[in-house]
């Protein structure tokens, strides 16, 4: 996989305000992994078959497996646990991540949306999110 220089999956990455930075790729697979029996997926195709079902509600497309696949090498090793599993690699969700999706833990999507759970990334838009 490509990487430009210097860059490192195992940060985590913050916003201004002090809030996790996380892409719609990076919601995609937490939410998938948060589905799975024991918050774990063993293998990559394993951990994109999860997400699959919240591509088109986070990323608006139909599909997206090869940005997904991508975008598992960069998540950050305090939401999901990496452990070899014979011929696999395991994917688990850790209370990091767990707290992104709940919302004990601040994120921002893309650096712009404040991520609400149970409203999609884009509640902190304008118009969107009030009554108006």
């Amino acid at each position: 996989m490509l990487r430009p220089p210097g860059a490192d999956a195992t940060v985590e990455r913050h916003c201004e305000d002090g809030s996790v930075n996380l892409s719609r790729n990076h919601l995609v697979l937490l939410q998938g992994l948060l589905d799975r029996p024991n918050a774990t997926a063993i293998g990559r195709w394993d951990l994109v078959a999860a997400a699959r079902p919240y591509v088109r509600r986070y990323r608006g497309a139909e599909r997206a497996d090869a940005a997904l696949y991508h975008a598992i090498d960069w998540l950050p090793f305090r939401w999901v646990r990496r452990q070899r599993c014979g011929r696999f690699v395991s994917y688990r969700l850790l209370r990091r991540g767990r707290g992104i999706l709940d919302g004990s833990v601040p994120a921002r999507v893309s650096g712009r949306y404040a991520y609400a759970p149970g409203h999609g990334w884009w509640w902190g838009r304008e118009g969107r999110g009030t009554n108006a």
